[in-house]
């Protein structure tokens, strides 16, 4: 998955957006969130980022 591959390419802005984006087709396609293991990918980026 893109999210992946731009956090282990060091493009967080890049896997921001890309999340954002899936959160959006998810809920407004299929009416529900990306899943846990998405998010929790997402809340780990974000961890990542408030550490540095």
């Amino acid at each position: 998955m893109r999210l992946i591959c731009y956090t282990r390419l060091g493009q967080p802005a890049k896997a921001l957006t890309t999340y954002q984006r899936c959160r959006h087709t998810f809920l407004s396609h299929l009416g529900t969130s990306p899943s846990q293991e998405i998010q929790l990918l997402y809340q780990s980026l974000i961890t990542d980022l408030r550490t540095e």
